[in-house]
Parts: C-alpha cells; structure tokens; sequence
C-alpha cells in the first residue's frame, strides 16, 4: 500500500496530472517527483532535498536551498549530509555544508570512516573554521583507520591534531596490530605510538595481539621499536599468547627474549 501511495505521490507531485494542459511533464518536474518519492521512503523531514542528496542531483539540491529547504534536515536514519558523506558525493558534501549544514558526531564519524581523505578534509576544514564547535569523539574510527591500515586517514587526523597516541581509548597501534595492518603499525610507531601501548592503560598489548595472530613481521616490527617481550597483563605474555594460538616456535622466540631481560 505504501508503494501504490508513493507512486501516487510522485504523480501528483509532478504535475502529470494536469491533463487539462495538455502536456507531459518535464525533466525538472519528473527529477522533483523521484525525488520527493525517495524521501518520502525514507521519511525526511524535506522529501525533494533528500532526494536530491540520494540521487546525486546537485542541481535540484541547490535549487531546494534556494527556495528555502534545511541543508541540516535529516530522515529518520541519517542527515542530509551524512547521507552524502555515505555516497562519498564530494560535490554535494561541499554544497551542504557551504550552505550551512550541521556537522555533528555521525557525520563526523562518517567522514572519516570513508577512506577518502579529500572528503574527511572539507569536513575537518569545516570544524575549524567553527571555533565554537568542539571536534566530536573520534576515537572507534580512528582504531578503524588503523585496523584497516588506512596510513592516509591516520595521517591526516595526525596534521589536525587528532591523533593522541597516548591515550587509551584510541589505541590505534593495538588495533593496527590486531589486523596484521603493518603500514598502519609502522607509521603509528614511527610518530611515537608507545610500542608497549599507552602507559596508563590496563589492557592487552600490540605485541601480545601480534603474537596471538603468529605475526612474525609485526612481531619484530614492535620489538624493533621497544616492545618488551616481558610485559605481563591478566598474568599473560607474549609468548603465552603465541602459545595460546598454536603458535609454537614464535612462543619460544619470544620466551628467550623475555628470559633475556
């Protein structure tokens, strides 16, 4: 029934049914309608402006600025913006904000969940520019960034000052190294990540998760930069951790090293 309503709706909308001018409708008129359908779906609070953002449509979406449409309106799951930042539609994500969308926690997130750093900047350049709004908690995508050994994202977050790698909740090393991401952990080690993971933080480290996952390169990626292979955390080392996982020569390689010490 929804289907048949909408469907009604994109006709009624788009003047088809003025049968009395005898004419058909036009381009702008049909895009309006699909647009409006759209949003209608996904229940925005401006139906033709998400639609516009859904399909890509730059033109009619400046036009619905224009006349007066919130670049800040929202459907029920998501922004206008967030949703162009899901699209990875650069131009529109410019468009949006340039028209004074608001930039919150998910779309923040978003950007920088992308991969596309071009994108994640205009966002960034966006925060800066509002000295009065606070930069949103990133640090799940940062260990993302890390965890999919995303080196470009990382590096950017590190030129805006949003890289603590001291801080417990975005250990980005222990997460690269979860994920056998070596460029991520290579980078984050040569910007002065703590090879043993943030001091005060209770939790496993990057060298026992590499040795977990029998990471011979990670391993000595770690220990090159000062990982101590004695480091003890729930009464575990690395070399237990190895061992754990069926990893049996790496234990004893790093036993030795441990014993060393």
């Amino acid at each position: 029934m929804k289907t048949i309503l909408l469907a009604l709706s994109l006709l009624a909308f788009a003047g088809c049914t003025q049968k009395q001018e005898n004419r058909v409708c036009t381009p702008e008129e049909m895009r309006m309608g699909r647009a409006y359908v759209v949003g209608e779906a996904w229940e925005a609070s401006d139906p033709v402006l998400f639609g516009a953002v859904a399909a890509g449509d730059l033109a009619l979406a400046r036009r619905q600025i224009a006349e007066g449409a919130d670049p800040s309106g929202r459907s029920k799951y998501a922004s206008h913006l967030e949703f162009a930042i899901w699209r990875e539609d650069l131009e529109m994500v410019r468009l949006l904000i340039a028209s004074g969308a608001a930039i919150g926690q998910k779309e923040f997130a978003s950007a920088v969940s992308s991969h596309d750093t071009e994108l994640a900047r205009v966002v960034l350049d966006a925060l800066k520019e509002e000295s009065a709004a606070p930069i949103p908690d990133i640090s799940m995508q940062i260990a993302v960034a890390a965890y999919g050994d995303d080196v470009p994202m990382i590096a950017l977050l590190r030129e805006y000052g949003l890289l603590n790698l001291s801080a417990c909740e975005n250990n980005a090393l222990y997460a690269a190294s979860l994920n056998e991401a070596h460029k991520a952990m290579e980078y984050l080690l040569d910007s002065g990540a703590p090879a043993n993971g943030p001091a005060e933080c209770d939790s496993e480290s990057p060298l026992m998760a590499a040795a977990y996952n029998g990471d011979r390169k990670g391993v000595d990626l770690l220990l090159r930069h000062g990982a101590d292979p004695a480091q003890v955390h729930d009464g575990w080392t690395a070399a237990e951790s190895a061992a754990a996982a069926g990893h049996y020569e790496l234990a004893d390689y790093l036993r030795a090293l441990a014993e060393k010490k």
